[in-house]
């Protein structure tokens, strides 16, 4: 089951993400009007997606700040009692953030969508994100030989620098084949944070980088 987290303090725009999320077959839908129910929120549960209007308020009562909910990201990477959503997608209605405040985003691999809720566009992104984490979930085991569940895969298309960089990462890696797949791949895993995580790479068409359980920017 999909879980997700809205903040948003305006009731309007809270209803359209919802129906969105419950259309899309999201479980569990969570709301925060203001960063420090966000917060709280964050510290008590763990979310797979979160949709964050980047011009809440800090507090409930205290007026928006332009931009001024990029704080409640930069606490989410520093904070260790905070359980990091595994997708995050900020919304705003307002060209000039995105142009201003959309690099922050798409720099943490996260993402900035201008928002409408007349924007069939807008919603279909929505809808992406929630079927791509729905196929995630369904590919989370990885012992049934069918399925090979990863949070990040990482593709070289060329046996140069990229691929340098890949082989350089103390992964031990060791070859790995299966029997329904003629190419070759590399297994190995990285531990960070008390973790252990397992990687695999395809050779030699295609490098292909995959890890399981990582959060980016503890890397």
């Amino acid at each position: 089951m999909i879980k997700a987290l809205i903040v948003e303090d305006d009731a309007m725009k809270y209803g359209q993400l919802y129906n969105a999320l419950a259309n899309g077959g999201v479980g569990e839908i969570s709301h925060a009007i203001s960063a420090a129910d966000a917060f709280r929120e964050l510290k008590g549960r763990h979310y797979d997606l979160l949709i964050l209007d980047v011009n809440i308020p800090r507090r409930l009562g205290e007026s928006p700040l332009r931009g001024g909910r990029l704080e409640l990201l930069r606490e989410i990477r520093r904070d260790t009692a905070i359980f990091v959503p595994r997708y995050i997608v900020g919304v705003t209605a307002y060209e000039d953030i995105i142009t201003e405040f959309g690099e922050q985003f798409t720099d943490q691999l996260w993402t900035l969508v201008l928002y409408s809720g007349n924007s069939d566009y807008s919603l279909a992104q929505i809808a992406t994100k929630i079927e791509y984490i729905k196929a995630v979930k369904r590919s989370d085991n990885l012992s049934d030989g069918k399925t090979f569940g990863i949070d990040l895969g990482i593709v070289c298309a060329l046996d140069g620098v990229e691929l340098s960089a890949v082989k350089a990462l103390p992964c031990g890696w060791q070859p790995l084949r299966f029997g329904h797949d003629e190419a070759r791949y590399l297994s190995g895993s990285i531990q960070r944070d008390r973790r252990t995580f397992r990687l695999s790479r395809q050779v030699p068409l295609v490098w292909v980088c995959l890890l399981r359980q990582c959060s980016l920017e503890r890397w």
